[in-house]
């Protein structure tokens, strides 16, 4: 529902700003193709992180 609301381009901005996407780039220029995968590990951390942040 939190969303819901949100374009395509909105919800790219977001998550490009969270740890699993920054750290999966490693230096990678923003504009650079990159095809280095997130791993579960950095976004099991990452949004363990949040919730505990919300609760």
């Amino acid at each position: 529902e939190v969303y819901l609301d949100k374009d395509a381009y909105t919800m790219e901005l977001m998550s490009h700003r969270e740890d699993p996407w920054i750290l999966a780039r490693n230096g990678c220029a923003d504009n650079e193709r990159c095809t280095n995968i997130i791993s579960e590990e950095s976004m099991r951390t990452y949004f363990k992180s949040r919730l505990k942040q919300e609760e």
